[in-house]
């Protein structure tokens, strides 16, 4: 898989009726990041038209650090590791604070 400066990447597609908003799809099982509702834990679940499925990407391009925000929650949650460097840590959407644990790199 191309990583790095040179890595090809492709344009993300416009969710439907959602200006701003991308769906995150895992290429392996092609569904979609999806916002628990019960215990605002990310997961994935089958691709719909849902604001739990909505997510919108801000930041810095010139930093190339991003948060990703949920339309669910009015743009005010945020992916989340949840103060852990361990692997396999569950990633959770919390309330955004843009503290490090919540800002992303695109890669």
């Amino acid at each position: 898989r191309p990583r790095g400066p040179g890595a090809a990447s492709a344009p993300a597609r416009e969710v439907g009726g959602a200006p701003g908003y991308f769906q995150a799809k895992p290429t392996h099982s092609n569904k979609c990041a999806d916002i628990n509702i019960s215990n605002n834990q990310i997961a994935q679940y089958g691709c719909g038209n849902f604001a739990e499925q909505r997510f919108k990407i801000q930041g810095s391009q010139l930093q190339n650090i991003f948060t990703l925000r949920s339309q669910f929650h009015s743009n005010t949650f945020c992916w989340d590791v949840p103060a852990s460097s361990l692997n396999f840590v569950q990633l959770i959407e919390y309330g955004c604070s843009e503290t490090s644990n919540e800002r992303w790199i695109l890669a």
